[in-house]
């Protein structure tokens, strides 16, 4: 998976060198606190996730949806439907 440099320098606020991608790799063993299959878009910049503990500084709890704004997390979504 390639993201552009000018996308991941947006995610300035991750502090967990973007732990919430770990079940889009094919190896991975650590799925509890992972993000899955984004499920849909609410805005050109936030969209609905499934819902995990997160202290992520982009995601966020809004009337029962799990909300996302990673810059980083939504360019994967744009380009490979992740």
């Amino acid at each position: 998976m390639k993201i552009d440099d000018d996308i991941l320098k947006k995610t300035t606020l991750c502090q967990k060198n973007f732990e919430c991608l770990c079940s889009l790799e094919p190896n991975s063993t650590n799925e509890k606190n992972c993000i899955k299959k984004a499920d849909c878009f609410v805005s050109e910049d936030l969209f609905v996730v499934e819902c995990t503990e997160s202290t992520c500084p982009y995601f966020f709890n809004y009337g029962g949806y799990c909300i996302c704004s990673c810059s980083t997390r939504i360019e994967i979504f744009k380009k490979y439907h992740l």
